[in-house]
């Protein structure tokens, strides 16, 4: 007789939930932080800079401007717009189509 010991089992499960409530972010107005220059394809331009942890639902920012965080930044360009969705994401598009 031999014994046999399992160290590791893995398993994958699949199942049908109810789609999870997303929280939504509170509507507010989005309060300018500073300016820099940025350059940009047509040259340098002053930059408006905003804070993503102020910015809330319904925020619509016209480029060009940067958008700070703590690991990264969200740079728009002059020819695009930025609005805030209900669930905090940044939906950017350019100008003319929005």
């Amino acid at each position: 007789r031999e014994v046999i010991e399992i160290i590791t089992i893995k398993c994958t499960a699949i199942a049908r939930t109810e789609k999870p409530a997303m929280p939504e972010l509170p509507e507010r107005a989005s309060s300018l932080v500073g300016q820099r220059e940025v350059w940009f394809e047509s040259g340098a331009m002053e930059t408006p800079i905003y804070r993503r942890e102020d910015l809330g639902a319904g925020t619509r920012i016209d480029g060009p401007a940067l958008v700070e965080e703590g690991a990264s930044v969200t740079v728009l360009r002059p020819e695009q717009v930025l609005a805030v969705e209900a669930n905090g994401h940044l939906s950017i598009t350019n100008k003319l189509s929005s």
